[in-house]
């Protein structure tokens, strides 16, 4: 059990770590097409 649950956390840690960074890389050009339609839409 000692040695279970360290092991446990570091791949929930390293999971939520990949997840992160997928969720930023994503994020990023829906951030940029967001800011793109404001801009079309306060100049019509």
């Amino acid at each position: 059990m000692e040695i279970k649950v360290p092991s446990l956390l570091l791949s929930i840690f390293r999971m939520g770590n990949f997840l992160a960074h997928f969720i930023h890389t994503l994020s990023l050009p829906i951030i940029k097409l967001m800011s793109t339609y404001i801009k079309i839409s306060k100049s019509l």
